[in-house]
């Protein structure tokens, strides 16, 4: 499979598809929906808005347990619920979190861009706050020292301040993930949503691999 999506043709087809899959999946809390930008170019990229109530003490362990989520899509269900277990002990405080799935034509990957602003007032976070309550202690998900990048950049399709993660090393880290091309974005999402918040359900990849099990289980009737 391909490391990247190499038109915006090819991403608005795996979109597509995983807004259907998404859509139809009743442990997907928090729904997507697509946008289309208002220009004469009609660009295409996913909306969600999620609320999480976090606390700094979270926060301090969240980041570790983050760095498994690129073997998430193998997990049991007990153990994908405990990663997105968010349990909180001290100070809490309500995030509103505006999430968007946006195509790079730059680096040819999806991208997940993000506003954060605090529930109780509307005030919108800091790079502080960004890594205290957001994304602290989180490493690069291919398992180096190397921190992740997030940074606050225009919005490529609606012109406005956003967060994002740099997508500098999307396409080497998808090169070592075996998935169908059609997965492509809700595999990329299983690996980098977590690192800000942005969980998938582990639903999404039962189907697959169930039908796998059982064309695996004809296979070997067949030989019998």
């Amino acid at each position: 499979m391909s490391s990247i999506l190499a038109t915006r043709s090819e991403f608005d087809t795996c979109l597509q598809r995983f807004l259907k899959e998404s859509n139809a999946c009743p442990t997907e809390i928090f729904k997507w929906q697509i946008e289309t930008s208002p220009s004469i170019i009609k660009l295409k990229f996913l909306k969600r808005e999620i609320n999480t109530i976090v606390s700094q003490a979270d926060e301090e362990s969240y980041g570790d347990e983050l760095m498994t989520s690129i073997d998430m899509h193998n997990m049991d269900d007990e153990d994908a619920a405990s990663l997105f277990n968010n349990q909180v002990e001290s100070n809490p405080v309500s995030i509103h979190l505006e999430q968007h799935i946006v195509y790079s034509a730059s680096y040819q990957v999806p991208v997940l861009y993000f506003k954060a602003v605090f529930g109780s007032n509307g005030a919108p976070l800091s790079l502080n706050d960004i890594h205290q309550y957001i994304v602290p202690k989180s490493r690069n998900p291919l398992h180096t020292t190397t921190p992740v990048v997030v940074s606050q950049n225009e919005h490529p399709v609606l012109g406005t301040p956003f967060w994002y993660i740099h997508p500098c090393d999307t396409s080497t880290l998808m090169r070592t993930l075996t998935f169908q091309p059609e997965d492509y974005i809700k595999t990329w999402l299983s690996v980098y949503g977590p690192l800000v918040k942005c969980p998938i359900s582990m639903d999404m990849f039962k189907d697959r691999a169930d039908a796998k099990g059982k064309k695996s289980f004809a296979n070997q009737l067949k030989k019998k």
